[in-house]
């Protein structure tokens, strides 16, 4: 969309139905409910989370695209309450060295390795994944409550995270274990109903 450009805070506020200043520090709300406004301008995207800079603590923002893909466009209409140089919406293509997505830094294969087990071993079902995501899980299988809470924590990049992560999501015990950002960011679950 090369028209990311010209969203504007009066766009934003006939969006909302609210003025633009009540959008200060509300940055998943505002964000999931442009997303979910059925504007034209925000067709297709999804909320994506984790840090960004001048923001304390976590932050939210709208991605045209997957949260995941580097060069993916980025709508944060928030971004201006935390950060007094931004004014109005902030648009930008790509991460650059604003935004990370939780588990958006590095790729598995540079992630310490699982830890061996200590406790019991808690298994999906892996009769509906696919051959690469069954080859993944036996290389660093078996898994207990620490290797789920491992995988949990680990970059998304370089496995089949989204799969891997739908299935565990919805096993007793194990989603437990898997971040519910991460659910929201790589699959379409829509955990809660506040990604997509």
């Amino acid at each position: 969309m090369d028209d990311l450009t010209v969203i504007t805070t009066e766009r934003i506020e006939e969006i909302l139905g609210e003025p633009f200043q009540l959008t200060a520090h509300d940055c998943h709300g505002t964000s999931i409910a442009l997303v979910k406004s059925g504007a034209p301008e925000f067709k297709g995207c999804r909320v994506a989370r984790g840090t960004a800079r001048a923001v304390m603590g976590q932050h939210s923002w709208i991605v045209h695209g997957d949260p995941y893909d580097i060069e993916v466009k980025i709508t944060d209409a928030t971004l201006w309450s935390y950060d007094t140089t931004i004014v109005g919406v902030h648009v930008q293509n790509g991460w650059g060295t604003r935004y990370m997505p939780h588990g958006g830094r590095g790729t598995i294969w540079d992630y310490r390795p699982p830890p061996a087990p200590v406790s019991e071993i808690m298994s999906l079902d892996t009769s509906n994944l696919s051959r690469e995501a069954k080859v993944f899980l036996d290389a660093i299988g078996p898994l207990d409550a620490h290797g789920w809470n491992w995988l949990g924590d680990a970059p998304v990049r370089g496995w089949p995270a989204g799969e891997i992560y739908a299935a565990a999501w919805e096993t007793p015990m194990i989603g437990a274990f898997i971040p519910i950002d991460k659910v929201g960011m790589t699959t379409d679950l829509n955990p809660a109903g506040v990604y997509l």
